[in-house]
Protein backbone atom coordinates (compact mmCIF):
# COMPACT_ATOMS: atom_id res chain seq x y z
CA UNK A 1 0.00 0.00 0.00
CA UNK A 2 1.35 3.44 -0.96
CA UNK A 3 0.76 6.50 1.19
CA UNK A 4 -0.21 9.70 -0.63
CA UNK A 5 -1.90 13.04 -0.11
CA UNK A 6 -5.66 13.25 -0.39
CA UNK A 7 -5.27 16.01 -2.95
CA UNK A 8 -3.24 16.59 -6.10
CA UNK A 9 -0.08 18.62 -6.49
CA UNK A 10 -2.05 20.71 -8.99
CA UNK A 11 -4.38 21.64 -6.07
CA UNK A 12 -1.34 22.77 -4.06
CA UNK A 13 -0.05 24.82 -7.00
CA UNK A 14 -3.46 26.48 -7.46
CA UNK A 15 -3.66 27.35 -3.75
CA UNK A 16 -0.20 28.94 -3.83
CA UNK A 17 -1.09 30.96 -6.93
CA UNK A 18 -4.35 32.16 -5.34
CA UNK A 19 -2.46 33.34 -2.26
CA UNK A 20 0.15 35.10 -4.39
CA UNK A 21 -2.55 36.87 -6.39
CA UNK A 22 -4.17 38.16 -3.19
CA UNK A 23 -0.88 39.33 -1.73
CA UNK A 24 -0.11 41.42 -4.81
CA UNK A 25 -2.51 44.16 -3.68
CA UNK A 26 -0.09 46.90 -2.67
CA UNK A 27 -2.62 49.64 -1.94
CA UNK A 28 -2.61 51.45 1.39
CA UNK A 29 -5.70 52.99 3.00
CA UNK A 30 -6.01 56.43 4.60
CA UNK A 31 -5.99 54.64 7.95
CA UNK A 32 -2.40 53.58 7.19
CA UNK A 33 -3.00 49.85 6.64
CA UNK A 34 -2.82 47.59 3.60
CA UNK A 35 -5.77 46.50 1.49
CA UNK A 36 -5.58 42.92 2.77
CA UNK A 37 -6.21 44.17 6.31
CA UNK A 38 -9.68 45.35 5.30
CA UNK A 39 -12.76 43.14 5.15
CA UNK A 40 -13.87 44.61 1.82
CA UNK A 41 -10.54 43.83 0.14
CA UNK A 42 -9.59 40.46 1.64
CA UNK A 43 -10.77 36.87 1.39
CA UNK A 44 -9.17 35.50 4.56
CA UNK A 45 -11.45 33.24 6.64
CA UNK A 46 -11.96 35.88 9.37
CA UNK A 47 -12.80 38.55 6.81
CA UNK A 48 -15.20 36.21 4.97
CA UNK A 49 -16.98 35.51 8.27
CA UNK A 50 -17.25 39.23 8.99
CA UNK A 51 -18.58 39.92 5.48
CA UNK A 52 -21.25 37.26 5.97
CA UNK A 53 -22.47 39.07 9.09
CA UNK A 54 -22.35 42.48 7.41
CA UNK A 55 -19.48 43.73 9.54
CA UNK A 56 -16.57 45.75 8.20
CA UNK A 57 -13.19 45.64 9.91
CA UNK A 58 -9.52 46.42 9.47
CA UNK A 59 -7.17 43.99 11.22
CA UNK A 60 -3.45 44.54 11.14
CA UNK A 61 -0.63 43.13 13.27
CA UNK A 62 -2.96 41.65 15.88
CA UNK A 63 -4.75 44.98 16.22
CA UNK A 64 -8.22 45.95 15.11
CA UNK A 65 -8.31 49.37 13.49
CA UNK A 66 -11.74 51.07 13.66
CA UNK A 67 -11.48 52.18 10.01
CA UNK A 68 -14.90 51.70 8.37
CA UNK A 69 -14.12 52.21 4.69
CA UNK A 70 -11.15 51.23 2.55
CA UNK A 71 -9.89 54.37 0.80
CA UNK A 72 -6.62 53.74 -1.08
CA UNK A 73 -4.20 56.68 -1.14
CA UNK A 74 -0.76 55.07 -1.53
CA UNK A 75 0.94 52.04 -3.05
CA UNK A 76 4.05 50.32 -1.76
CA UNK A 77 6.40 47.52 -2.68
CA UNK A 78 6.34 46.29 0.94
CA UNK A 79 2.93 46.32 2.65
CA UNK A 80 4.49 44.79 5.78
CA UNK A 81 5.79 48.23 6.79
CA UNK A 82 2.22 49.53 7.13
CA UNK A 83 1.27 47.89 10.42
CA UNK A 84 1.65 50.89 12.73
CA UNK A 85 -0.90 52.31 15.14
CA UNK A 86 -2.19 55.88 14.97
CA UNK A 87 -1.09 57.77 18.06
CA UNK A 88 -1.96 61.28 16.92
CA UNK A 89 -2.35 63.46 13.83
CA UNK A 90 0.20 64.07 11.05
CA UNK A 91 3.58 62.50 11.89
CA UNK A 92 2.00 60.32 14.63
CA UNK A 93 -0.60 58.85 12.23
CA UNK A 94 -0.18 55.23 11.05
CA UNK A 95 -0.03 56.33 7.39
CA UNK A 96 2.99 58.59 8.02
CA UNK A 97 4.74 55.99 10.20
CA UNK A 98 4.27 53.24 7.60
CA UNK A 99 5.54 55.48 4.78
CA UNK A 100 8.63 56.35 6.83
CA UNK A 101 9.36 52.69 7.61
CA UNK A 102 8.99 51.86 3.93
CA UNK A 103 11.30 54.64 2.76
CA UNK A 104 13.88 53.79 5.45
CA UNK A 105 14.06 50.18 4.28
CA UNK A 106 14.22 51.00 0.57
CA UNK A 107 10.63 50.10 -0.31
CA UNK A 108 8.82 52.18 -2.89
CA UNK A 109 6.03 54.21 -1.32
CA UNK A 110 4.06 56.45 -3.66
CA UNK A 111 0.87 58.47 -3.57
CA UNK A 112 -1.86 57.24 -5.88
CA UNK A 113 -2.35 59.90 -8.57
CA UNK A 114 -5.36 62.10 -7.94
CA UNK A 115 -5.31 62.02 -4.12
CA UNK A 116 -6.92 65.28 -3.00
CA UNK A 117 -7.38 67.24 0.21
CA UNK A 118 -10.56 65.95 1.86
CA UNK A 119 -11.48 69.52 2.85
CA UNK A 120 -11.10 71.75 -0.20
CA UNK A 121 -10.65 68.93 -2.74
CA UNK A 122 -7.52 70.72 -3.96
CA UNK A 123 -4.40 69.02 -5.20
CA UNK A 124 -1.87 69.75 -2.51
CA UNK A 125 1.72 68.65 -2.26
CA UNK A 126 1.50 68.73 1.52
CA UNK A 127 -1.25 66.62 3.10
CA UNK A 128 -1.67 65.72 6.76
CA UNK A 129 -3.23 62.36 7.71
CA UNK A 130 -5.64 62.92 10.58
CA UNK A 131 -7.82 60.52 12.57
CA UNK A 132 -11.00 62.46 13.32
CA UNK A 133 -12.61 61.98 16.71
CA UNK A 134 -15.92 63.19 18.18
CA UNK A 135 -16.80 66.79 17.34
CA UNK A 136 -14.20 66.99 14.58
CA UNK A 137 -11.23 66.82 16.91
CA UNK A 138 -7.84 65.48 15.92
CA UNK A 139 -7.66 62.14 17.70
CA UNK A 140 -4.64 60.63 19.42
CA UNK A 141 -6.05 57.13 19.01
CA UNK A 142 -7.28 55.26 15.91
CA UNK A 143 -10.79 56.24 14.83
CA UNK A 144 -13.31 55.18 12.19
CA UNK A 145 -12.71 58.36 10.19
CA UNK A 146 -9.35 59.23 8.63
CA UNK A 147 -8.82 62.23 6.37
CA UNK A 148 -6.03 63.88 4.43
CA UNK A 149 -6.05 67.66 4.83
CA UNK A 150 -3.90 70.45 3.47
CA UNK A 151 -2.53 72.92 6.03
CA UNK A 152 -5.30 75.46 5.43
CA UNK A 153 -8.11 72.91 5.78
CA UNK A 154 -6.51 71.33 8.81
CA UNK A 155 -6.75 74.67 10.59
CA UNK A 156 -10.35 75.24 9.46
CA UNK A 157 -11.93 71.83 9.97
CA UNK A 158 -10.25 70.23 12.95
CA UNK A 159 -9.64 71.21 16.51
CA UNK A 160 -6.72 69.93 18.55
CA UNK A 161 -7.83 67.43 21.19
CA UNK A 162 -5.79 68.67 24.16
Amino acid sequence: MTTSFGFSMEDVKNKIEQKQDKSLDRRICKCGHGARSHTSESNTPIHETLKATGRFACFTARMECPCQKFEPVMTTSDVRKFVCKTEGPAEAHALAKGALKGWETGATVEWIPGVLCDGCKGESLALYPIAIGPGGTESYTPTATNVLLCGTCRGKFTKPNV
